[in-house]
């Protein structure tokens, strides 16, 4: 068995672990919710559900690049690599990403039947998922250099998160329109902007593949090298 190979072959068995939390926390998140997925249209859920399809929406793309980046960059955790202690911070940054997206689903909670409740929790899990984007395109470059984690887009739109994260404390905690009517409508534009940015990044990503621009999946067809 050659040497890469075996680091493929336990690369793929991590992968399957990872797989596997993934799926409970998407189950979980539709069990625990299941009265918000059975009225998504009531008046008092709205809001949550803009929040709830937004998230999933980001989940299940994530799942889907995370899996087209381990296809050309895979975990290395060989006792002989010389990676092997970035490559196992990379393996814990991945379930990061995971415990992040179960925060932002018990997040989304408070706001069924009270689309007034504090969103400013669950906009802080969206910050926290870009700073692990760059986390594991930084620890990517370590092993396969720079091609493998381009952090630009990372660094745009997750300062635009921050911009956002920073305008709803403003307008929410600092101005009191929490305690207000208006409460609801900031938090529904607050969630539809968080859609729209993570609509946006995903769009700019695949435009960069379709038109060959993005050096890090050049030669990998479809491939992404970022969630």
């Amino acid at each position: 068995m050659s040497g890469s190979a075996s680091a493929a072959e336990l690369s793929d068995k991590i992968v399957r672990l990872i797989q596997v939390l993934f799926g409970v926390i998407l189950a979980q998140g539709i069990l625990r919710n299941s009265d918000l997925v059975a009225s998504p249209f009531a008046a008092a859920n709205l809001v949550a559900a803009v929040g709830f399809a937004s998230l999933y929406f980001t989940t299940v793309r994530s799942w889907i690049d995370w899996h087209l980046t381990m296809t050309k960059y895979p975990y290395d955790v060989r006792l002989s690599s010389p990676h092997r202690s970035t490559e196992m911070l990379r393996i814990w940054t991945d379930i990061g990403f995971v415990v992040t997206y179960a925060y932002l689903l018990f997040t989304i909670e408070p706001l069924i039947g009270n689309p007034g409740a504090d969103v400013l929790p669950h906009l802080q899990g969206y910050a926290v998922l870009f700073g692990l984007y760059l986390c594991s395109g930084l620890l990517r470059r370590r092993h396969y250099g720079n091609s493998a984690g381009q952090v630009r887009a990372i660094s745009i739109f997750g300062s635009m998160y921050l911009v956002l994260l920073g305008a709803y404390w403003a307008l929410g905690r600092e101005s009191g329109l929490l305690d207000t009517a208006a409460a609801s409508w900031l938090n529904g534009m607050a969630l539809m902007l968080i859609f729209a940015l993570t609509w946006m990044y995903r769009s700019y990503r695949q435009q960069l593949r379709r038109c060959g621009a993005d050096p890090e999946v050049a030669g990998v067809e479809g491939a992404v090298e970022v969630r």
